[in-house]
């Protein structure tokens, strides 16, 4: 004989059935999978609020990353040009006398680059060479500034 349990409500007076824990379990995770598979307005509309002011202060910063780097980069540029012409200019005995000089750096491809150098004579027989390289970033002139003091060969200090 199978033995059935049964149970009589005692405020109805009727007759009861249980079920399986099993399948109570799994009626409970199902009512609350159906319940939870979309979001609510509340949590829509808190997600975008959180958007709009994370986005625009992101944004901002990386904007201002990619400026310094361009910075860095011109700035880099114009300090190794600065160099090499410096040291053109150390090696010309023509440039140890007092006086200025201008170009630019198309010949090296970088023609929005322009130079200028001024010698200036010292005491003891030492030339002062100085080499200004302008660029412009963004509308805005920038400098690059590097300077060397030397002495002619075949001077003599008295």
């Amino acid at each position: 004989m199978n033995a059935e349990r049964r149970t009589i409500n005692a405020e109805t007076g009727m007759e009861a059935r249980s079920c399986p824990p099993s399948i109570l379990a799994s009626r409970r995770r199902s009512s609350f999978i159906a319940h939870r598979s979309a979001f609510t307005l509340i949590e829509v509309l808190t997600t975008m609020l959180v958007m709009a002011i994370i986005l625009p202060v992101a944004m901002s910063g990386i904007s201002v990353a990619l400026q310094a780097g361009e910075m860095a980069k011109r700035t880099s540029i114009a300090a190794t040009l600065a160099d090499g012409k410096l040291n053109e200019l150390a090696s010309n005995t023509a440039m140890t006398s007092d006086g200025s000089q201008s170009g630019n750096f198309s010949e090296q491809g970088y023609p929005d680059y322009q130079w200028e150098a001024t010698t200036s004579t010292l005491s003891l027989g030492l030339t002062q060479i100085d080499v200004q390289v302008t660029f412009q970033i963004r509308g805005r002139p920038r400098t690059t500034d590097i300077s060397t003091v030397i002495y002619p060969q075949g001077g003599t200090t008295s």
